[in-house]
């Protein structure tokens, strides 16, 4: 299973599968209306198939997940997606290295990490 960034492309697809899965291309979390198509978020994908989507909302010091979907049941689609998320990480970074930009491309916050793992033997760590 590969765990990628949600980008710009997506955005439609993410916009119509919301609709689909949800009802309509909002969401309400703790009476907060979210569009998670606009929304920074991560895609799980095995052998090209998009099989799960999670979208999440930074608000302060905390990140609220606003969707988790899997289309693929028992493979570990979910903890994958929320595995891949450290909140507020590369501000922990700037403490070490103070040069790296708040902003990126578009003037995108830059204060998340995520993490992925290749298997190099055929077999992950137990």
């Amino acid at each position: 299973m590969d765990i990628r960034l949600l980008t710009p492309p997506d955005r439609d697809w993410v916009r119509r599968k919301i609709i689909e899965t949800w009802g309509a291309e909002t969401v309400v979390v703790h009476e907060t209306v979210y569009h998670p198509a606009e929304l920074p978020g991560f895609i799980a994908e095995i052998d090209g198939e998009i099989v799960g989507l999670l979208t999440y909302a930074i608000q302060g010091e905390a990140c609220e997940i606003v969707t988790l979907n899997s289309w693929r049941e028992s493979v570990g689609v979910g903890t994958a997606l929320i595995a891949a998320v450290h909140v507020n990480a590369i501000e922990r970074n700037r403490r070490l290295k103070p040069e790296i930009p708040l902003t990126g491309m578009d003037g995108i916050p830059i204060r998340d990490e995520i993490e992925l793992e290749m298997v190099l033997n055929g077999k992950p760590d137990d």
